[in-house]
């Protein structure tokens, strides 16, 4: 009996999910071609000093949700075409060492150029004497100038009583941190 219920349960879950409203999602301004638009895109990398492997996904240009937020799988690689000029581009980023992983959301402030292609790169940096893992991200050309400030952003692993709130229209998801018990 216990099983029906659960199964009765999971696939409402399932179903709810599936039936949630997304939000709109980013469209580049008509009319951008290669030579007249600037691209950005996330990246992944093995950071030596910590040995975790890490993933960036732009999740929102100036706000507004990219395809690569709403996607199921880290689009790490999704190209994101922009105008030329100021942008907002925010990120998240996941830290994967086993058995822990990490997440952490920053935005980047970008002055695109046109026909510029950037990357949002990341270093993480030792944990502090406090054990929090931080993330360091900026914004950087195809040949390695970086074009924006480092932004530097904790890491957070998410537990039991970590809080997912999801995106609105006004921010993007979040993990709202709980400190986990030691285990």
């Amino acid at each position: 009996m216990k099983l029906r219920h659960c199964l009765i349960a999971t696939a409402a879950l399932v179903l709810s999910a599936c039936a949630q409203n997304r939000e709109a999602t980013y469209t580049p301004p008509p009319g951008l071609t290669p030579e007249t638009a600037a691209t950005i895109t996330g990246s992944k990398a093995t950071y030596d000093n910590t040995g975790a492997l890490s993933r960036i996904v732009v999740v929102r240009i100036d706000g507004v949700a990219t395809e690569a937020m709403n996607a199921l799988l880290q689009e790490w690689d999704a190209k994101v075409r922009v105008s030329p000029g100021p942008h907002q581009v925010s990120v998240r980023v996941n830290l994967v060492k086993f058995p822990s992983q990490h997440t952490g959301i920053a935005t980047i402030p970008l002055d695109a150029q046109a026909g510029e292609s950037y990357a949002i790169r990341g270093m993480t940096p030792s944990p502090g004497a406090n054990g929090k893992q931080m993330v360091d991200l900026w914004a950087e050309t195809a040949s390695g100038e970086r074009r924006s400030p480092v932004i530097s952003v904790p890491a957070y692993e998410p537990c039991e009583d970590t809080l997912f709130v999801p995106a609105t229209s006004s921010s993007p998801a979040m993990f709202i941190p709980h400190h986990c018990p030691q285990r």
